[in-house]
């Protein structure tokens, strides 16, 4: 069974899945702002441009490509000339009545707002492998009746949107109301940058894979395997039965859990084991300031999910991806 030793095996990756250029209401060009970013120190940025200016408009009266097209392009070519840094594209949707939503790993565009998200589901269907996040997620939210096929796709929610000390959106009730309902998603924080301040802040989220590749990137998102941070230098390992955050784990008869959290950084001032109901049914603070090691187990119970969060000194917060039984 793996315990901290993971932070030899796999590799954390701060960034940002949730940004704006100008090809639709941001500042900068996409390779403005991977060059930003990069400079910024972080390892990863997700221009996710909205859908609507991306397949309607060209990059100018003289170019042949769409927007879409182009950033799909600036993307690449900045990932071929550069290296310890990923850069990727993708795109903002608005719904009728569940806010906005991110399309990740779709190998085309979805025209128009979401109005019937059968339809949605559908064009999902027919994509290679797509990964759908939550935008900046209020109130209307609560109202998101889970979908077992939806939910197939629908792999995130942001815990934390924006780019303080711009606004700045607290979703982490919103993310334990919609596990409560059933739906099988993971933390994540978008910055949603509209300036030219890609990395300039320090919530970010963290991807857990073995290396900077769009094939280990996407699959550590298939997986859930990130969480939310607003520090740059949390390390965070959250296991039960020697599987990751974002897992569904087997029955059996009790749940071994790992928790392994290290900010080299900042103080920590305790972890929360959160469940069903926001309920904190575990709580421990660690003996060494920025380290905490700790395993317990419970019995194991059906259609429980259970998330650690992070709580510093001063407040900031890490919040896991959860496991599913």
């Amino acid at each position: 069974m793996e315990t901290s030793s993971d932070i030899e095996k796999y590799n954390f990756y701060f960034g940002i899945p949730h940004s704006h250029t100008c090809l639709s209401t941001g500042k900068g060009t996409p390779t403005e702002a991977f060059n930003y970013a990069k400079k910024k120190g972080i390892d990863f940025l997700i221009v996710t441009d909205h859908g609507g200016h991306l397949y309607r408009d060209k990059k100018s009266t003289s170019s042949k490509n769409s927007k879409w097209e182009t950033l799909k392009n600036d993307a690449d070519k900045f990932n071929n000339k550069t290296s310890k840094f990923l850069s990727l594209g993708g795109f903002e949707l608005t719904s009728k009545n569940f806010g906005d939503f991110n399309v990740l790993n779709s190998n085309n565009i979805y025209k128009g707002k979401i109005k019937d998200f059968h339809k949605f589901t559908m064009w999902l269907k027919n994509q290679r492998n797509p990964i759908v996040c939550i935008n900046h997620p209020h109130k209307y939210i609560e109202d998101f009746k889970y979908d077992s096929e939806l939910d197939k796709f629908i792999n995130f929610i942001e815990v934390g949107n924006g780019s303080p000390p711009f606004k700045y959106l607290n979703g982490e009730k919103y993310y334990y109301n919609l596990l409560d309902k059933g739906w099988h998603i993971g933390a994540i924080n978008g910055q949603d940058n509209h300036r030219m301040n890609w990395g300039d802040t320090d919530n970010l989220t963290v991807v857990i894979c073995k290396s900077l590749t769009k094939k280990d990137f996407y699959e550590a998102l298939n997986c859930r395997r990130t969480y939310s941070s607003e520090t740059r230098s949390l390390k965070l390992i959250f296991k039960a039965n020697g599987k990751w955050m974002g897992s569904i784990l087997a029955p059996s008869k009790k749940l071994n859990f790992e928790i392994y959290a290290e900010d080299k950084k900042n103080p920590i001032k305790k972890v929360q084991i959160i469940s069903n109901g926001k309920k904190v049914i575990k709580e421990k603070s660690p003996k060494k300031k920025g380290k905490l090691k700790w395993d317990f187990s419970i019995p194991y119970k059906k259609n429980c999910w259970y998330v650690a969060k992070v709580i510093y000194k001063d407040d900031k917060m890490g919040i896991s991806s959860a496991v599913f039984t």
